[in-house]
């Protein structure tokens, strides 16, 4: 047969090494890529057409990938620099995938079948950006990347015919909420974009085919809104507003898909108080106007803006 098994996107799971204790496990995965990235090597001799030599100077392992488990998702980063992205090092990150049974469903758990992604005390987990739309849930775009492990490992190791860890369990989902800028209600919002814009430091040395340094060198973080409430290109005019405060929602939503009342201490809530509101644009024939909300660090080594989880809305 040439088709004897596939395989299923199953989860993201972190396990610190020392002790074993499972830290951070993500199951609601819409969109899993990890790659080698290869930087492709070829070379032709003189006055031949073809490649006398195909191979590869280096890869530089990473895995993208989107979810909705966002609570999850911010808790584990909110240790990190800013709250949006953490070191690894100490922790085994890896990538599941379930194996499909030909003529059924699912390989048993338990079964020598699966494979498995490694990261071993290598990897960094830095969040890019967050999705938001009305009548949908918010995802998360992140983005897991690896250097060569601290005793020479591959950055990424897969291994196949494995049995699963762990149990599959999802978490709590939010879609969009109330945002205020400067104390005011945005009116007739539909949908937007936090991006964090992240620019890496990725350095590799030695001729060692891997990258051996990844770094976030600078962060340029915009919040983009699009409004029906088209006015707003006169309300914030022609040069743009100084923001004073952000207060920005991801509202919880039960399991029956209802949403948790306002008042539930489970919705996610982003807040920020220096940086520059813009009317940008009007598109489309509903008239959208598009602002954007460029966000500044209020000191030095201060966070452009802080995200909490488990909070109510106000």
């Amino acid at each position: 047969m040439a088709t004897d098994i596939v395989f299923y996107p199953h989860a993201i799971r972190q396990t610190t090494i020392a002790g074993g204790t499972e830290g951070l496990i993500l199951t609601l995965l819409d969109d899993v890529v990890p790659s080698h990235n290869f930087q492709d090597l070829t070379s032709y001799c003189a006055a031949q057409p073809g490649p006398q030599q195909t191979g590869s100077h280096m890869a530089s392992p990473d895995c993208r990938f989107t979810t909705p488990q966002l609570a999850t998702l911010l808790f584990s980063l909110n240790t990190g620099p800013y709250g949006i992205c953490r070191s690894y090092a100490d922790s085994n990150v890896d990538v599941w995938y379930r194996a499909g049974e030909n003529l059924g469903m699912r390989v048993a758990k338990n079964a020598s079948a699966h494979l498995r992604l490694r990261m071993q005390a290598n990897a960094l987990l830095a969040l890019e950006s967050i999705d938001f739309e009305e009548g949908a849930n918010a995802v998360g775009r992140c983005r897991l990347v690896s250097v060569i492990g601290p005793n020479g490992q591959d950055p990424l190791v897969p291994t196949a015919g494995v049995a699963l860890e762990g149990l599959a369990t999802g978490g709590r989902l939010h879609t969009m909420g109330p945002i205020r800028v400067n104390g005011t209600l945005l009116k007739g919002a539909s949908g937007g974009r936090l991006e964090n814009n992240l620019v890496y430091d990725e350095e590799s040395s030695h001729g060692e085919g891997f990258l051996s340094y990844v770094g976030i060198k600078t962060i340029t973080p915009r919040l983009t809104v699009r409004s029906r409430k088209t006015d707003y290109m006169a309300l914030f005019g022609n040069k743009g507003t100084p923001l004073s405060s952000l207060e920005f929602y991801l509202r919880s939503k039960l399991a029956s898909g209802i949403n948790e009342a306002d008042a539930a201490a489970f919705h996610i809530k982003i807040t920020a108080t220096v940086g520059t509101i813009k009317a940008r644009q009007v598109m489309g024939d509903k008239a959208h106007c598009e602002l954007t909300i460029d966000l500044q660090q209020p000191g030095e080594d201060q966070p452009p803006y802080t995200i909490a989880v488990n909070q109510a809305i106000t």
